[in-house]
């Protein structure tokens, strides 16, 4: 295979989950008026304006009433599509712990920032505040399988995941044996998930139900255990994070290590899309897949069975901001374009 080709499949390393905190003694550093300290306003309102500007469905909701992560209250990042789809993709919790702020990225959020480019955004919007990153996930995909988790295996027996200190563990989630042929999906990750820093390799082709692909996500979760501070530069630097994290990715050449360009975010949505649709049409065909045909034999035309039985709305799951599921179908140019305008920082 030739790594050096321009139109090499790797997508290169993104931030794929994101959990952070804020004091309120920073947010109350920006203005001199009262803050109310039950509720994070002046961050939730920059976050609100943040969101409101893109103009693609994406908000912050008003408080729930009940909290979660020791803290008591939250409210949900959630996404509106045009189709009458509806998605959360994120929580902001509040009152309480410390007087701070936590706020969760969920994959799909990333996704979104990642295909606006919109991390450096992020970054130097949080540079304002008193920011502690809990917990910050940056993975990297192999769509055609170029690496996968026997590579894993055999770097760990070699010794290429040992970064000084006692040895990680190798572990295997769902099967016991590094055997492919049986149609199993396995996980396989290396190290403790109580440490600063824990490694996963999963067949998320697999993931979405497409047990023929060869689709293989690496990621690395890092989490502020232990005392641990992570740097808020991580969120920036992906790729430099990732490969200096094992001695292991030396094998995989340097040149396809860098931060994910919206283009190639846009081909792993796409692909993702791609696959979730052909579940869900395979999840139809086989719940519901004989009553279809029992209308058909009982007379019914194709346009009275669709009329009878769709509804408005997609499948969460479908629901991506700022794209439809028929967007898989068109080239990478036309996938979606990046946002260029101004944002409140």
């Amino acid at each position: 295979m030739d790594f050096n080709n321009s139109k090499s499949p790797f997508c290169g390393v993104f931030c794929d989950t994101l959990s952070f905190t804020l004091s309120y003694s920073s947010l109350s550093k920006l203005n001199n008026d009262h803050l109310d300290l039950t509720y994070g306003n002046r961050f939730l309102m920059h976050l609100k304006s943040w969101f409101t500007l893109l103009d693609i469905g994406v908000n912050v909701e008003e408080s729930r009433g009940f909290g979660g992560r020791y803290y008591r209250n939250s409210c949900n990042i959630v996404y509106t599509s045009d189709s009458d789809g509806f998605k959360q993709l994120g929580n902001v919790y509040f009152d309480g712990n410390g007087d701070t702020v936590n706020f969760l990225f969920t994959g799909e959020l990333c996704d979104f920032l990642n295909l606006h480019g919109l991390f450096k955004r992020v970054y130097d919007h949080l540079l304002d505040y008193d920011t502690k990153i809990t917990r910050c996930d940056i993975a990297m995909d192999f769509i055609n399988g170029e690496f996968d988790l026997a590579d894993i295996r055999s770097w760990f027996e070699d010794g290429s995941f040992n970064t000084g200190g006692r040895p990680p563990k190798l572990g295997v989630v769902i099967g016991d044996a590094f055997d492919f042929d049986d149609g199993v999906s396995r996980t396989v990750y290396v190290g403790s998930r109580q440490s600063t820093k824990y490694f996963r390799a999963y067949e998320k082709g697999h993931q979405l139900g497409d047990l023929e692909s060869k689709w293989v996500r690496y990621e690395i979760e890092y989490k502020a255990n232990n005392g641990a501070e992570l740097p808020l530069d991580l969120i920036l630097n992906c790729a430099s994070y990732f490969r200096d994290s094992y001695p292991a990715f030396e094998s995989i050449p340097k040149e396809n290590f860098f931060n994910a360009e919206p283009k190639k975010i846009r081909t792993t949505i796409k692909n993702k899309l791609k696959l979730t649709i052909q579940q869900c049409s395979d999840n139809v065909r086989v719940s519901y897949g004989r009553v279809l045909n029992m209308l058909v034999s009982l007379g019914h035309t194709p346009d009275q069975i669709l009329q009878d039985l769709s509804r408005s709305g997609l499948p969460s799951r479908l629901v991506v901001p700022d794209m439809e599921p028929n967007l898989y179908y068109q080239d990478d140019e036309s996938f979606g374009e990046s946002f260029s305008g101004d944002l409140p920082i």
